[in-house]
């Protein structure tokens, strides 16, 4: 698949055979010879034509025939958890079918209006799709996709783009991430054959919102040839150009109370050309919220704070805590949620 991405038309390898030993040698075919035919098959005559976000640790192709017909998908898991290892949406009208790399086939009907299809580490083609539909979700983003955690009005546009040759009309409504503020939530539009449109939309950030990479999540009705209902995302980042954050935790045991105490390790990094002025903060249930001062981190800088929680380990296993960073005088502010640790069972 990397080399057909790229452009690659053809490609030699060594010859998947090997000799089965005496008294009567015969070639015979190698494990590698039923994947080197299903990726033959599959690729000899499609080229990358773009991708579909999955989401974190997901990985899915769109290949398109040559003819612009004869479309299908490649996925796979690179590092996602088991539980969201999956194509999980409508990807054609009808039934779908998979095949593996050797060849193994599976038909996959359509099931509530959608499709859900397990992914592990081995790529995994899918035949059947509607390319059109994937190249509209694939198109599916928001401008700029980086948003700065501040607590004021952020000012961005949905972009969308019809990949059919006739116009299209539809709906698409939002479904605001916790904490957050989107106006308006729901938008009607029309889009010319291969033309896009920019849908502006204000995000509003509460205190507590949560940084790091989001998503936006969409459910669109689309009029073309009939309705077809589906849902779509696109990924963003929140966080502050100026200043880089993250956090880990740790456990230490109290020699005065003999409990393991959690320890959370704040790093803080100056990216801005000017010295900046910040609180750390810690909150978590039934702790009372620690803060650790920053007077003046110079620019290129890089500090650390730390908090200490008396028992922490075992009041907190399998909890939340809130670690993050506050502008002194400025409405800056990231936050991170970090799990805590299950204890391990004592003897």
């Amino acid at each position: 698949p990397v080399c057909r991405r790229e452009g690659v038309d053809e490609i030699t390898i060594a010859a998947p055979w090997a000799w089965d030993g005496e008294p009567l040698p015969q070639i015979m075919p190698t494990p590698f010879f039923a994947t080197w035919r299903t990726l033959s098959e599959q690729l000899g005559n499609r080229r990358f034509a773009g991708t579909l976000n999955l989401g974190e640790g997901l990985q899915c192709w769109i290949l398109a025939g040559r003819s612009g017909e004869d479309a299908a998908l490649v996925a796979w898991n690179e590092s996602a958890t088991s539980d969201r290892a999956a194509i999980d949406m409508l990807l054609a009208r009808g039934t779908v079918q998979t095949c593996d790399i050797f060849g193994n086939r599976e038909e996959i009907p359509r099931h509530n209006g959608r499709h859900r299809i397990p992914l592990d580490s081995e790529p995994l083609f899918i035949e059947g799709v509607d390319p059109k539909i994937a190249q509209f979700r694939s198109s599916f983003r928001v401008e700029p996709a980086f948003i700065a955690s501040e607590t004021r009005m952020h000012e961005h546009t949905l972009v969308l783009t019809n990949p059919w040759d006739r116009s299209i009309s539809g709906t698409l409504r939002l479904r605001e991430p916790e904490r957050w503020q989107v106006t308006p939530r729901s938008h009607s539009f029309t889009i010319r054959p291969d033309e896009s449109i920019e849908l502006p939309i204000n995000i509003v950030l509460e205190r507590n919102a949560e940084a790091g990479p989001r998503r936006l999540d969409a459910a669109v009705e689309l009029n073309i040839d009939g309705s077809l209902q589906f849902d779509m995302d696109a990924e963003v980042t929140v966080g502050l150009e100026q200043v880089s954050f993250s956090a880990s935790t740790t456990v230490a045991p109290n020699h005065r109370t003999g409990e393991l105490d959690l320890v959370v390790i704040a790093f803080v990094t100056n990216e801005s050309d000017a010295p900046v002025s910040l609180d750390a903060f810690l909150i978590g249930p039934g702790v009372p919220q620690m803060r650790r001062p920053i007077p003046i981190l110079e620019p290129g800088r890089s500090t650390t704070r730390t908090f200490r929680i008396e028992g922490g380990a075992g009041q907190l296993a399998d909890r939340e805590v809130r670690v993050g960073i506050a502008e002194t005088d400025g409405p800056a502010r990231l936050n991170l949620r970090l799990t805590v640790p299950p204890q391990p069972d004592s003897e």
